[in-house]
């Protein structure tokens, strides 16, 4: 498995982990707020296609180093998305907001039983800016590596630090 994210279609990530954990627990790491704020960020996931995914993003929580120089991401973020498809514990759709003048961008997550455990697909689309591409693809690496330890009973890496490792690959990767 490649744990780097890939863009093999325009405006598009896609990213994997296998985290060792049954599938409902990765379900649950994605959807229930307080497990989601320990790798991610914390908020409500809805239960039906139209309802709200709240992303309640704090990196304070996730990190004891400071954001990267030039990341505006030092104060706590909410943002609001809607779901455009679920089917638990199988798949997880929802747009994500974007700055004003931008489109909302569409994140869709896939959950596979395998025999050690959740193989985890994230597909990030219509990532319309460079910036935003790169960034996501860090962002979303980085979010997956503490994931990947809590499933595992691991300490979490910490993750302004495991960030700016992956994005110096990024920026070579998708130049």
């Amino acid at each position: 498995m490649n744990t780097y994210a890939v863009n093999e279609q325009a405006g598009t990530i896609f990213i994997e982990r296998s985290l060792q954990c049954s599938i409902e627990m990765a379900w649950r790491y994605w959807t229930e707020g307080e497990l989601r704020m320990k790798w991610f960020c914390g908020g409500v996931t809805g239960e039906a296609v139209g309802e709200l995914v709240v992303l309640d993003f704090d990196h304070r929580r996730l990190s004891t180093a400071g954001a990267p120089e030039g990341m505006d991401c030092g104060e706590p973020v909410k943002m609001e998305g809607r779901i455009t498809k679920i089917d638990k514990p199988n798949c997880l759709a929802f747009s994500w907001p974007s700055p004003p003048d931008v489109e909302d961008t569409h994140v869709e997550i896939n959950f596979e039983s395998v025999d050690e455990g959740t193989l985890v697909k994230v597909f990030h689309e219509n990532l319309q800016l460079d910036e935003h591409l790169k960034g996501c693809a860090g962002g979303w690496h980085a979010h997956l590596d503490l994931l990947q330890d809590i499933a595992s009973e691991s300490e979490a890496r910490d993750f302004w630090i495991r960030y700016s490792e992956v994005m110096e690959e990024y920026h070579r990767r998708l130049a």
